[in-house]
């Protein structure tokens, strides 16, 4: 089964819930995706630069309409 995009999925007139299941999605994915046993060894910026990069592209692939 492909998995679907937040758009493909988003089919509601509220923008404002829209948002906020974009956000637990991407939010969701970005847990499933960090390698938690390395977060430790990293330090405070270089921790947010890696996430930074991941939701980055995690907000590309399931909304590619999101402005940065």
């Amino acid at each position: 089964m492909a998995t679907q995009s937040f758009a493909q999925r988003s089919r509601n007139d509220n923008p404002a819930q829209d948002f906020e299941t974009l956000k637990r999605t991407i939010h969701g994915k970005l847990v499933e995706k960090l390698d938690l046993s390395r977060l430790g060894d990293l330090e405070g910026d270089t921790l947010r630069r890696e996430i930074r990069l991941v939701i980055e592209h995690l907000c590309d692939t399931e909304n590619p309409l999101l402005n940065r």
